[in-house]
């Protein structure tokens, strides 16, 4: 509970300054290229400093480790409100900041683990997953403008500099998670030695365990589909439904809605239906989601036209429409996406080794973030010049070979021989 509370609320505030960075940069240069550097400042750092960060979470204790980062965050965030006037120095502060929160991730992650048993693992993951999409809503749609609007920018960077720091509070009391010590001193060129010995065990974990390795890769692919899905969708809307960019919710809504539904049920779920089964439906259904999303047009001519030999299309309810099936198809998508994330991520929880899961996750997170980057840069430009649909029939192609490469792997263990 005090971990999961934390989570929620430094989740929630941390999106919130996303959406007081946004605005803060806007009021300073009226440049949407600039908008663009802070996100690459607050991208970068998860590809440079996670893999390191999580050699050292597994080398010291994990709870201090959560303890020192929140409280270091909650300085970082008043770095905004003493050095807002340029916007290099919102840049250095924004870099700062989210060098500190790759050593919160992984330290999270590994924490979960240790004050859950094996069997409420999956029930846990399902709850953090469920808090980081409340998060996101609660932080960017409803905190972050309303206290900008009341309050101004300055006074909530000030108010989320004290969540943090109440956060480093709640996970205080937490169990000590301290990897075994090494003997001997702790001169520099020891220190590197067990640092490049961590890489090594770590790539030779990756490497040698198929199972964890696929559960990294989907995990990571999903998070990126999640990405380029919200970035495709108000392009979408325009182009396939006909309606106005601003009523992107009849798309993400329902996906959300499936989301948090999946996250609530899986826990029961997995008592009867194996994760690495849900992985593989999850995927199918995502991929025959993208799949129907770029040909819905078409498909919903045809059941008009069915529909219209059997009764008056004047007649047919309001809610038989265009926009009813899109939201129909994007609410399985969102169940499918949640079982692929909430299963995959308990997966490699479980096989990764106690001593070293902060550093696999921190490697899963610079994967995850890594491959973000590039969609987020180039999958605007893409669907322009293919068009939409033909980026969403790309996309369903790569999540059909996922779940092939998925149920190859874990066929043993789908089928009970393993």
């Amino acid at each position: 509970m005090l971990l999961w509370s934390a989570q929620a609320i430094s989740q929630t505030a941390q999106n919130a300054i996303w959406f007081a960075l946004m605005v803060l940069i806007e009021e300073l240069t009226r440049s949407s290229t600039q908008i663009g550097i802070a996100m690459v400042a607050f991208i970068l750092p998860s590809v440079i400093f996670t893999v390191p960060a999580g050699v050292l979470v597994d080398r010291i204790d994990k709870r201090m480790v959560l303890v020192a980062t929140n409280w270091l965050r909650a300085i970082a965030v008043l770095g905004y409100v003493f050095f807002h006037e340029t916007t290099w120095m919102v840049f250095t502060v924004t870099f700062v900041f989210s060098v500190i929160s790759q050593f919160f991730l992984p330290a999270e992650a590994a924490m979960i683990p240790v004050l859950v048993g094996r069997r409420q693992l999956i029930t846990a993951n399902s709850l953090f997953n469920l808090t980081y999409t409340a998060s996101q809503l609660a932080g960017i749609v409803l905190i972050a403008p309303i206290a900008i609007k009341f309050l101004g920018v300055n006074s909530l960077f000030v108010g989320i500099a004290a969540i943090f720091a109440l956060c480093g509070f709640l996970v205080l009391p937490l169990p000590t998670a301290r990897a075994a010590r090494d003997a001997g001193g702790a001169d520099g060129a020891r220190a590197f030695r067990r640092f490049s010995e961590d890489l090594r065990e770590t790539w030779n974990f990756i490497v040698s365990d198929r199972m964890a390795t696929v559960a990294m890769v989907i995990l990571s692919a999903a998070s990126t589909l999640s990405l380029v899905v919200a970035m495709l969708a108000p392009r979408f809307v325009v182009a396939t439904l006909g309606i106005r960019a601003d009523d992107t919710v009849y798309v993400l809504a329902p996906a959300g809605i499936g989301m948090t539904l999946a996250a609530a049920a899986i826990g029961r779920v997995t008592r009867w239906l194996p994760k690495e089964l849900l992985i593989v439906a999850g995927l199918l259904v995502v991929a025959f989601g993208l799949l129907l999303l770029a040909v819905v047009t078409p498909i919903w001519g045809l059941i008009f036209q069915l529909l219209s030999l059997l009764v008056n299309p004047d007649q047919l309810p309001r809610i038989v429409s265009l926009v009813s099936v899109v939201m129909l198809v994007a609410g399985l998508m969102g169940i499918g996406l949640a079982f692929v994330l909430i299963a995959s991520q308990t997966l490699l929880q479980e096989q990764a080794p106690i001593s070293s899961r902060g550093r696999i996750f921190a490697v899963q997170i610079m994967l995850g973030n890594l491959a973000s980057i590039l969609p987020l840069v180039f999958i605007g430009g893409l669907a322009d010049v293919l068009g939409v649909s033909r980026v969403l029939i790309v996309l369903s192609v790569v999540m059909f070979g996922l779940s092939s490469v998925a149920l190859r792997v874990y066929r043993p263990r789908i089928w009970g021989s393993d």
